[in-house]
């Protein structure tokens, strides 16, 4: 994901890891970071959706690639 945004970009930043106990001492300071240390579960399991339904009751929605939703994403910000 690191290459996908600094190719869109246009630059070369590093992506790091914040260990949890950072974070447990960072949402001291910053309380919205308490809510990102609640979410960390979903990071630790792998998740699979399947899409079948939807597609059924949407036939015409268009789905997005990556690619694509990070540009987008992007350009939104400027």
């Amino acid at each position: 994901m690191n290459e996908k945004f600094n190719g869109i970009l246009g630059t070369s930043h590093e992506i790091k890891q914040v260990s949890k106990l950072m974070l447990k001492l960072l949402s001291f300071v910053v309380p919205p970071i308490k809510e990102v240390s609640e979410m960390l579960y979903q990071f630790n399991f792998m998740y699979i959706l399947d899409s079948q339904k939807f597609m059924k009751k949407f036939p015409k929605f268009k789905v997005t690639s990556i690619d694509e939703g990070l540009k987008e994403m992007v350009e939104s910000f400027s």
